[in-house]
């Protein structure tokens, strides 16, 4: 690959990750890009699986130990469609309030499961022992909080999971420093170094080296433009 089609590359590859940035309302650094698509293979990697190991089961882990959170498996597995969404949802609101309604399921479920499946759960949950029912109104039972904590520190503790999130954490201090750095530059408090302060990425994505690129590519001409951009 020539030295201007990999710059061409990189900017492309740039200016995409940094509409992204945009549609999520985040600021936009491009060291902390350069630094993840250098990873991107793991980075793929990690988020493809951290699905899969987040639905299995402990006894999937180590056999035997069907007795963590067993009823919540069964629970789930009434539905093979809906199910793990559904009692997901429901879980989850339960720790952010003391009930839920069919109503409020609707709404927090919209566009992944309708009415009739998410009442038919709500009902085998109740059977099951997992929630309590009273004018409409669903609550946790003892056993539905106890068997999900036991579900939540098993994979807490597992190798894989912590690899998964020790790779968001440290994308995320990334992208903290480099706001920080940025900070200080519109400040003025970084001037101890002449100026001198873009790393090459950088340089290359604000086109600092356009003219030279092209000096240096006999035939490439000016068309070379790199994408403008950079922190802001």
């Amino acid at each position: 690959m020539s030295l201007r089609d990999h710059v061409k590359r990189m900017q492309g590859g740039l200016a995409r990750s940094k509409e992204i940035y945009d549609a999520r309302g985040v600021r936009w650094s491009v060291n902390p890009a350069v630094q993840l698509w250098r990873l991107r293979f793991r980075a793929i990697y990690l988020f493809s699986m951290a699905g899969l190991w987040l639905q299995k089961h402990p006894s999937d882990h180590v056999p035997g130990r069907s007795d963590l959170g067993e009823t919540i498996r069964k629970w789930r597995n009434s539905s093979k469609t809906v199910g793990s969404t559904v009692t997901r949802t429901i879980i989850a609101r339960l720790c952010q309030s003391n009930t839920v309604t069919l109503a409020e399921l609707e709404v927090l479920c919209h566009g992944m499961a309708g009415r009739s499946a998410i009442n038919t759960l709500l009902k085998i949950g109740v059977k099951m022992g997992l929630l309590t029912q009273n004018q409409g109104e669903y609550s946790a039972t003892d056993l539905l909080m106890r068997e999900a904590y036991d579900r939540t520190l098993f994979k807490l503790l597992d190798r894989e999971i912590v690899e998964f999130a020790e790779f968001v954490v440290m994308f995320n201090t990334l992208r903290k420093n480099a706001e920080n750095v940025g900070d200080l530059e519109k400040s003025g408090n970084l001037d101890q170094d002449s100026g001198i302060r873009q790393s090459i990425p950088e340089a290359l994505f604000n086109g600092n080296y356009d003219e030279e690129i092209a000096f240096h590519l006999p035939g490439e001409g000016p068309e070379l433009k790199l994408v403008e951009g950079g922190d802001k």
